[in-house]
């Protein structure tokens, strides 16, 4: 969408002489889906979307609104809030608590924050989340449940994966 609006804001400035530059073969950045396994019933594949399926940030007290809201609104979009606090977890064998390795998770990720801010202020060697996580002792390597926290905590969230995310931009972003 930034891709878009600026291409627009160029074209109402009469500018006409420029290229979209974009790392898809396809225009929605975030905005995607993909099929996954088969419906049953109607024997079609279902549809799962891969990324902006949400609007976070609706609304700043005293402040504007988020102008993807207004849209959303403005078209009558479908939306359910989302509890965070509450989330089910499973593992293969149905229903488990991961109360614990979320925690884990979150104090590993405040380790990474305070090292983060020294390697920007003192101006060091940027390295990837992965590492990042590694020296705070989050390693969940062969553990399933730790890489699920791990997806729900940091890929949902950020889009990559901690391997392919700078330590110190996905902090300070």
């Amino acid at each position: 969408m930034a891709g878009i609006a600026a291409a627009q804001s160029l074209h109402n400035a009469s500018i006409s002489d420029f290229i979209i530059v974009d790392v898809n073969d396809y225009i929605g950045g975030r905005v995607a889906h993909t099929t996954f396994g088969t419906n049953p019933v109607t024997k079609e594949p279902y549809i799962v979307e891969l990324g902006a399926n949400w609007v976070q940030g609706l609304v700043s007290p005293g402040g504007p609104e988020n102008p993807i809201w207004t849209l959303a609104k403005k078209w009558g979009l479908n939306n359910t809030y989302s509890n965070y606090s509450k989330i089910q977890t499973y593992d293969q064998n149905g229903i488990a608590d991961f109360d614990g390795l979320l925690d884990d998770y979150e104090n590993a990720y405040s380790t990474v924050e305070q090292d983060a801010g020294t390697i920007l202020t003192q101006n060091l060697q940027d390295r990837t989340m992965r590492t990042g996580l590694s020296i705070a002792d989050w390693k969940p390597k062969k553990n399933m449940q730790r890489q699920a926290a791990e997806w729900w905590e940091f890929d949902w969230e950020y889009a990559y994966s901690p391997d392919q995310s700078s330590q110190t931009w996905a902090i300070v972003v």
